[in-house]
């Protein structure tokens, strides 16, 4: 299940990161690290729903 979420929203994803990020390493860096906490925190999703808002939340604060 995670894994089909990751292919879904890493476009988001990545339109997300390359707005705050300059450079590639940094951005993919940037939403590894952004998936990894997703995938340990996946529980105190309260609403499948708001997964993409969720998982941007990660990654810009991350």
């Amino acid at each position: 299940m995670f894994v089909s979420l990751v292919k879904q929203y890493e476009d988001v994803l990545y339109r997300t990161a390359s707005r705050l990020l300059n450079n590639d390493e940094d951005l993919a860096d940037a939403m590894q690290d952004a998936f990894i906490s997703a995938y340990e925190k996946l529980h105190t999703l309260k609403n499948d729903e708001y997964f993409n808002t969720w998982i941007c939340k990660i990654l810009i604060y991350k």
